[in-house]
């Protein structure tokens, strides 16, 4: 369903990593997304449409998010803009889904993410911690 639409749009209040967002972006689908949570990973104003938002309080019976927690609440006038721009200027909703696509690619591929790792536990074998414990984890 991704692949096969114009735009991908997530009015969230609150996102984990955001993945099917993350999956828009690799397939080079502009996004327009509230400018909130785990998205912020990979999303900015080069290569998607962050939808501005106001800070509310979670309501009773929204589980599993405890009551009074704070998330966000999208502007809705906003994310309309941000698709009217899609639609309307068909260079920008190409460069964004472009860019979206080419940083998916090169920032969070599983190849970087992978690196990422090695890097880490490098520098925990380095802090001290037994060389068998960071070697199981290589393996």
């Amino acid at each position: 369903m991704i692949a096969a639409c114009d735009c991908y749009v997530s009015l969230h209040r609150s996102e984990g990593f955001g993945l099917t967002i993350a999956e828009a972006m690799a397939l080079g689908k502009p996004v327009v997304a509230t400018a909130y949570s785990g998205s912020l990973t990979f999303m900015n104003d080069e290569n998607s449409y962050g939808v501005r938002w106001a800070e509310s309080s979670v309501p009773n019976g929204c589980d599993p998010y405890p009551e009074g927690a704070v998330w966000a609440e999208p502007d809705v006038a906003d994310a309309a803009r941000g698709m009217r721009r899609v639609r309307d200027n068909a260079d920008y909703a190409r460069t964004i889904g472009e860019r979206a696509r080419d940083d998916i690619r090169r920032r969070h591929s599983p190849q970087t993410a992978a690196g990422f790792v090695a890097r880490r536990l490098d520098e925990i074998h380095a802090a001290g911690w037994p060389a068998s414990a960071s070697a199981a984890w290589r393996h």
